[in-house]
């Protein structure tokens, strides 16, 4: 996926703050089930939630406003509850940032963790295959 980096993305000084690589993260990881098919507000119709458990975000490379940015999302980890993934995110082949996340599946109702949904694991499989 290719983006630019905007205004709101940055500090005073026009370079990418810090926890908006955490946004992205999440936007690139949305937009992924939403190419394969999966709308989130189907799982959370369903009683799935898909909580963020753990979050980390390394900025390797200044990115400017105006940049154009490449990012790949790769499966870094699927279990029966939960799934982990990685965006690099690339300035010029360059790579700039990784932003890492690890969701855990729980019943809404019960807060209890359950089985990942077939869609999420169907998708796991499809972006691990495409790596």
């Amino acid at each position: 996926m290719i983006f630019h980096v905007e205004l709101e993305d940055t500090d005073t000084l026009g370079v990418i703050y810090g926890p908006r690589l955490s946004v992205w993260t999440s936007r690139i990881f949305q937009r992924s089930l939403k190419e394969h098919g999966i709308s989130l507000q189907s799982l959370i119709d369903a009683k799935i939630h898909l909580p963020i458990f753990r979050i980390h975000s390394e900025i390797r490379l200044p990115m400017c406003l105006g940049d154009v940015i490449t990012a790949r999302l790769q499966i870094t980890e699927q279990r029966e509850r939960s799934f982990a993934f990685a965006v690099d995110f690339f300035l010029d082949k360059a790579l700039a940032a990784r932003g890492e996340m690890v969701h855990v599946c729980i019943d809404a109702t019960t807060r209890e963790k359950k089985p990942l949904p077939p869609a999420i694991t169907e998708w796991l499989d499809a972006v691990a295959g495409a790596d």
